[in-house]
Order: C-alpha cells, then sequence, then structure tokens
C-alpha cells in the first residue's frame, strides 16, 4: 500500500488515541485528514494520476471550487455519483463530508470546545466516508 493509503489509517487510529487521552479537539483533525488521505490514496491508485496530474488539477480545481478541499469533495461527489445507483448513499457521502469539514473547521480554529461526543462522531463520519471510498474504488 502506499505511504498515503498508511498515513490514513494512522490518522484514523490516532483520533481513536486522542479521544482516549481527551484530546478531542485534535481527534477530529485526524480523522478528517484521514479521509483527505485515502482520497488522494485513490487518485493515484484508482484513478492512475500522476504527481504532476494531481497537483495541476489540485491547483485549476482549488482555483475554481474555493479551495483544495472543495475541490476534493466535488471531484469525489461526481465520482462516487458515477459509480453508485442508490441516490441516498451519494447524498450521504457528500453531506457527511461536508458535516465533517464542518467540524473540522470549527475543531482547528473555533474558539469553542469539541467535547468527546463531538470527536467520536467525527470518527465515526469519517469511518463511512471512508468505507464507502474503499467499496466504491480500487484501494
Amino acid at each position: 500500500m502506499s505511504y498515503l493509503f498508511n498515513k490514513s489509517n494512522e490518522n484514523k487510529n490516532s483520533a481513536i488515541i486522542l479521544i482516549e487521552k481527551k484530546y478531542s479537539a485534535a481527534s477530529v483533525h485526524c480523522a478528517y485528514y484521514s479521509c483527505i488521505q485515502l482520497m488522494l490514496h485513490v487518485l493515484r491508485s484508482d484513478f492512475k494520476k500522476s504527481e504532476e496530474e494531481i497537483k495541476l488539477e489540485r491547483e485549476v480545481g482549488s482555483r475554481n471550487s474555493g479551495g483544495f478541499h472543495n475541490w476534493v469533495q466535488n471531484f469525489f461527489f461526481t465520482e462516487v455519483s458515477k459509480r453508485e445507483k442508490d441516490a441516498r448513499i451519494v447524498f450521504d457521502f457528500n453531506n457527511s463530508f461536508g458535516n465533517l469539514k464542518g467540524i473540522r473547521i470549527r475543531s482547528d480554529y473555533g474558539v469553542n470546545s469539541i467535547g468527546e461526543k463531538e470527536a467520536s462522531k467525527a470518527i465515526e463520519v469519517a469511518n463511512k466516508i471512508n468505507k464507502i471510498i474503499t467499496e466504491k474504488f480500487t484501494i
């Protein structure tokens, strides 16, 4: 497996450990980035994109979509839509990613604390997103 695939799993496991150690805010960051890293892995594994292709698409997509994270969400929403017949799963994927991104932004930049319950929910949502990615794409 690729470095990014392993890093994704490492961040997922780190999120769990951080919650156990009462570092809820930091755990959300790790849960979210486990999804981003898995998506970057899929761009290389399933889509066979080179580093240069990814860099170019990321730059253009970021400008057109309002940032890298919006671009990658839109890209995978489109691709999941092509591979999944059940619109509820497609909607759930996109909605879950948007919700997780929102929690991550509040966790990283907000002034209010993130509790253990919300951090645990973030890990649950990240696991759901990563499961859909794993099922729909060549890992």
